[in-house]
């Protein structure tokens, strides 16, 4: 875990940390409340935050898809309207270039590969990807303390928030780049459009 992230959760930790001390020194019955209360507070946050995870997880998702739809229309459309295919594979069959047929061949590989790149961004935060989850098929105690049954609760809250919030990080990287890519790929077409009247 890097310092980011731990300063990120380390207001958790340490408070959780002086309640299992208290728990170990003087176990009164009072104590036994508190530390219950306390750990249901706790719960209570960690329902809170795995939701919000969640539903940035989904958002994500949602907006990458949204706009892998409207890039293969637009794009699609825009091949047509500037006739990039055809002018690729003219291009090609020329035996000898000039300097601007030379600009626009770089032009159009440099449009594929942007788009290549803010194609598989998106993919990527669309991809389905692997969280902590509670294994509901295992064998359940009910027998169990209430107090251990919550400090279970807890310690296995945590754990899937914090998958959560790892890949929610590594889809908004990936979006941020998607973006980018993007916005570079619509200046080559901007470009591209200028060449073809030149």
């Amino acid at each position: 875990m890097n310092g980011e992230k731990y300063e990120e959760y380390k207001e958790y930790i340490v408070r959780i940390k002086k309640y299992k001390n208290m728990e170990n020194g003087n176990n009164t019955n009072e104590n036994q409340k508190r530390l219950e209360i306390n750990r249901k507070e706790y719960l209570e946050l960690f329902k809170k935050e795995y939701e919000f995870e969640r539903i940035k997880k989904q958002s994500f998702e949602s907006r990458a898809g949204l706009i892998l739809t409207i890039l293969a229309t637009l794009f699609t459309f825009l091949f047509e309207k500037l006739g990039i295919t055809s002018d690729f594979i003219e291009i090609i069959k020329k035996d000898s270039l000039t300097i601007l047929l030379g600009i626009k061949f770089l032009n159009i590989i440099l449009i594929i590969v942007f788009l290549g790149f803010t194609v598989n961004y998106l993919i990527k935060i669309i991809n389905v990807q692997s969280h902590n989850n509670y294994d509901i098929d295992s064998e359940i105690d009910y027998t169990e303390e209430y107090s251990l049954i919550l400090k279970d609760l807890l310690y296995n809250h945590k754990l899937i928030i914090n998958s959560f919030r790892s890949n929610n990080e590594k889809k908004a990287e990936y979006f941020r780049h998607s973006l980018k890519h993007l916005i570079f790929t619509f200046i080559l077409f901007i470009i591209y459009a200028f060449l073809k009247e030149v």
